[in-house]
């Protein structure tokens, strides 16, 4: 029961999508390129900024990539709401994107 609920677990952390980072608080801005504070490389991935309130709203454009260098998927927020959302397979097929996880039908 115990392997049972372990390999459960590993398979949900393993297919989550990366959580988006404070923007304002967590990267740099050097001539346009954002950088996370602790690392000298650009930071690819999903932002968030917060409203007044202190609600999150997302932000850019995130790519996310297949293990085989294939883009898997490509979404846009503004203001946090979903401007656009692309998906490919691991052949680079571009294909309908799957709700709540990565990659395609």
């Amino acid at each position: 029961m115990k392997k049972i609920l372990l390999i459960t677990l590993l398979l949900i952390v393993g297919c989550s999508k990366p959580e988006p980072i404070n923007y304002e608080t967590t990267l740099v801005n050097r001539k346009g390129v954002f950088y996370t504070n602790d690392t000298n490389k650009p930071y690819s991935g999903l932002v968030f900024s917060l409203y007044d309130d202190g609600k999150k709203k997302e932000e850019g454009k995130a790519t996310i990539w297949h293990e085989n260098g294939q883009k898997s998927d490509e979404v846009t927020y503004k203001d946090g709401e979903l401007i656009s959302e692309k998906c490919w397979d691991e052949d680079g097929n571009e294909c309908e994107c799957r709700a709540f996880s990565s990659g395609c039908y």
